[in-house]
């Protein structure tokens, strides 16, 4: 009889304990439920204000997407463990918030590790972001990236050159971004010859006629700008104008100098080449013309950066 009633109380007090496990156990689930609950209600809030064009905090949608992949995880699998109720809870909540769906697109949201049924409303995702990066807010539709300053490509070309048959030299500098660019150019006779009075190719002169020594004398200068363009990484054109004046100078029996006046130039220049570049060197091959009278071809070299 003793053996008897003490196995009716351990019967009694495990069967009160299963009770309150399995009691204790419906009250963990629906706990989760109204979580999951009150994060799926907040996320459908936050779409209807990002629809009425209100910026959204970042933080506080990926705080809300990290509780949500937890509830989510956790309550996927459950499986046997929820009553029929609960699970029947569990689908409500979930079909409403698909329904809920169709309103206007949030923000693009963070992923989480697994696509989630609950965010198939969303058109575009990206990373969540550290609080560093994510700002204080985006707009509607926006998408939220880190900054990255951009790296701009600029470069140059810094040449020495010269000019033939007028035997003149000059500097040729050059800035571009990409494929396009603007140089500058100057260039002059090393040793201008400065004369003292004019004449003709004829040999006259406005007091009479010259007697020449027979040396002759050429003094030059040209200004000019414009643009370059890169068809490949290595070959880059170039082409402008500006501003030049060419003077031949003769030198008379007795030692005196004349510009002769039909044989020189002022006018426009007009130039034009190709610069290419290997490592840190340039070579420059071009032609220039003065008054659309002189040609000169020019060579140069120079260091690129």
């Amino acid at each position: 009889m003793i053996m008897a009633r003490l196995f009716h109380r351990i019967f009694f007090l495990l069967l009160l304990l299963t009770c309150h496990l399995a009691l204790a156990q419906d009250g963990k689930w629906d706990q989760a439920l109204d979580r999951y609950e009150r994060i799926c209600n907040r996320c459908i809030e936050l779409r209807e204000r990002a629809g009425r064009g209100e910026n959204i905090p970042a933080e506080s949608i990926a705080d809300l997407l990290g509780q949500l992949g937890s509830l989510r995880e956790m309550l996927q699998g459950a499986g046997s463990e929820m009553t029929p109720a609960q699970r029947a809870r569990y689908e409500g909540i979930r079909r409403r918030y698909a329904e809920a769906s169709g309103a206007p697109i949030l923000p693009s949201l963070p992923t989480l590790s697994k696509p989630s049924p609950e965010l198939s409303g969303y058109r575009a995702k990206v990373p969540v972001l550290p609080p560093r990066l994510a700002g204080g807010g985006v707009a509607a539709g926006a998408v939220v990236r880190p900054h990255v300053p951009k790296r701009r490509n600029w470069g140059g070309n810094a040449i020495l050159y010269g000019g033939l048959p007028d035997g003149y030299g000059g500097v040729f500098a050059s800035l571009h971004s990409g494929r396009f660019g603007a140089y500058l150019k100057g260039s002059a006779t090393i040793a201008p010859q400065a004369y003292s009075y004019t004449c003709f190719s004829d040999g006259t002169t406005p007091s009479g006629l010259i007697w020449t020594s027979g040396r002759e004398a050429l003094s030059r200068y040209a200004f000019s700008a414009g643009g370059s363009f890169a068809p490949l990484p290595h070959l880059r054109l170039y082409a402008g104008g500006g501003y030049g004046s060419r003077t031949v100078i003769w030198e008379d029996a007795a030692g005196e100098w004349a510009a002769v006046s039909d044989l020189s130039r002022k006018g426009a220049v007009v130039d034009g080449g190709i610069i290419l570049s290997w490592w840190r060197l340039s070579l420059l091959a071009g032609v220039s013309t003065l008054d659309f009278q002189n040609f000169c071809a020019e060579i140069g070299a120079g260091l690129s950066f």
